[in-house]
């Protein structure tokens, strides 16, 4: 029996069985056309599973060479990418993009120069301040452009916050960085890409979305029983990837090993703790989000868009990655597929794979009152959500666009709720919030700044806003519907409520410009809305 054999039959092998019956039966039900998973070791490809067909003409079978996109699961492999010319010496995380493109500049409310502060740090820990789009191509802006004009596109937006202070999730932040390292490496991205890192894996990466898109072995994506388009052509730092699920399995070993895949290190094992560190529980390192449950600390990044979903979990700890993709966006099985199989896996190692329980669990409820809640109320912000903390009927509550959570006190800092299972919030010397960690039931403890409380002031509601009200709609992926509609709210402010539901302030003396409070630039054009830097087309009336 070979080593390999041995692994397999005494942890997985029980795992592997229930797959093989579980996986069919949820893709039929889920309306899945094709899935790919696979279980790795540093030293070992322990387990592939290829399931279905590459669209739902059933024609070409899935294999272990069929390609998929990696959608954001790419963002992990952009951080490897640019850290590889890290370790090459002709760039530093710290160093300023602006060194490298003079042209890049953007607009700010915490002085005209704060665009020069952002670094390559922060474009891939998504704390520059960006929006998450460029005003021209990409997920929101489907349209026809060169991956320059994409990134060009950006001058003149605003940032939404001062550089380094927050988290805010940005497609064209990594796209700019693999512009940058275009200019850096004086070669086009996706050369550079399969020179420095897929040649030494041994594996191929592809960025040809169209050229891919026509391939008889590709995954094509699906939104239902509806083939998605094409995937987006210039993100090619943040979602346009596409590898095969042996070849992924083989990045997954680069991950799991600090840097190195058979005995040879092609990165610095200090680079991937650099990817894999945060200062805040819960958080995002480079290109890479960062979770604590299940008596582990693990490291992972999803993707989805564009009718395709991926999954990327590394466990350096436990020694174990499982990796996977689905050409079906709309059914949510993968994500809990995936997480499913850590806890599993976990266990079957003897971690006690528990999830990590609110600290007052057991703790009797109190009374809190109402001068001491109301000094909690405000926005929060982290990873996954922006959440707004309100009192209402001498309860705090979680508001989140979608619902209203409330919370039970246990103390003046915790309090227990049905989900997420608790949050606790951390105050300053002067009892000010200053941070929140709420306990989720997948992805434990996760962090949340305090972003501080909107003004209780009357708005205008000015007279001349008339011309902004009416529907916004807007057609993402190039096939999904969805709008906004701006209104008057009851308190006398612009409002947008449906894909987005957030109060709009007027800045400054600038015409026509407002900010949601998270940051956002609102700007009102003729015939649109250009709202996150994405042009919602105005329907009036």
């Amino acid at each position: 029996m070979s080593k390999n054999d041995s692994i397999l039959g005494r942890l997985f092998k029980p795992i592997v069985n229930d797959l093989q019956k579980e996986i069919p039966r949820k893709m039929r039900a889920a309306n899945i056309p094709g899935l790919s998973i696979a279980f790795v070791s540093q030293n070992n490809l322990i387990w592939t599973g290829c399931f279905g067909y590459t669209d739902m003409t059933r024609k070409q079978e899935i294999d272990v060479d069929t390609l998929y996109c990696l959608q954001s699961t790419t963002k992990t492999v952009t951080s490897v990418a640019f850290l590889l010319a890290v370790q090459k010496g002709v760039v530093k995380l710290d160093d300023h993009l602006v060194d490298y493109w003079p042209a890049f500049t953007v607009n700010s409310r915490y002085g005209e120069d704060e665009y020069k502060k952002v670094s390559f740090r922060h474009l891939l820990s998504h704390s520059s301040g960006l929006a998450m789009e460029a005003r021209v191509g990409g997920v929101f802006n489907y349209d026809a452009c060169t991956f320059e004009e994409h990134v060009a596109s950006v001058i003149g937006s605003w940032l939404k916050f001062p550089v380094g202070t927050c988290f805010s999730y940005s497609n064209v932040g990594m796209n700019i960085v693999t512009y940058a390292l275009e200019r850096i490496t004086d070669m086009p991205y996706p050369e550079y890409v399969q020179k420095a890192l897929g040649d030494p894996l041994g594996i191929t990466f592809h960025y040809d979305t169209r050229k891919v898109h026509e391939l008889r072995n590709a995954a094509k994506g699906h939104l239902g029983k509806r083939p998605a388009p094409a995937v987006d052509p210039v993100g090619l730092g943040c979602g346009a990837a596409h590898l095969s699920i042996n070849d992924q399995a083989i990045f997954a070993r680069l991950l799991l090993g600090s840097g190195a895949v058979n005995g040879r290190q092609i990165l610095n094992a200090s680079y991937i703790d650099e990817m894999r560190s945060s200062t805040k529980e819960g958080w995002y390192g480079l290109g890479t989000f960062i979770g604590n449950n299940f008596g582990t600390t693990f490291y992972y990044h999803p993707g989805g868009g564009f009718g395709l979903r991926s999954e990327l979990y590394w466990l350096p700890t436990n020694d174990f990655s499982v990796v996977a993709f689905a050409n079906q966006e709309y059914e949510q099985y993968l994500g809990p597929l995936t997480l499913k199989i850590v806890k599993r896996v976990l266990k079957a190692k003897g971690v006690d794979s528990r999830v990590t329980d609110f600290p007052y669990k057991k703790a009797q409820s109190t009374h809190v009152n109402e001068h001491a809640l109301k000094k909690l109320e405000g926005v929060y912000n982290g990873t996954w959500s922006t959440v707004r903390v309100k009192l209402h009927e001498e309860n705090l509550n979680l508001i989140y666009p979608d619902r209203k959570v409330k919370l039970t006190p246990y103390s003046t800092t915790a309090f227990s709720a049905k989900s997420p299972k608790g949050v606790v919030f951390q105050l300053d010397e002067k009892n000010s919030p200053i941070s929140m960690k709420m306990y989720s039931d997948n992805l434990g403890v996760l962090y949340m700044d305090y972003l501080g409380k909107p003004s209780q002031e009357r708005g205008p509601n000015r007279e001349a806003w008339s011309k902004f009200i009416g529907k916004c709609p807007m057609m993402i992926f190039g096939t999904i519907n969805v709008s906004i509609e701006v209104k008057v709210d009851p308190n006398g402010y612009l409002h947008l409520e449906g894909w987005s539901n957030e109060r709009l302030y007027e800045y400054s003396n600038i015409p026509n410009l407002f900010f949601t409070y998270q940051g956002d630039a609102a700007i009102f054009e003729q015939g649109h809305m250009l709202y996150g830097n994405s042009k919602w087309r105005r329907a009036v009336g």
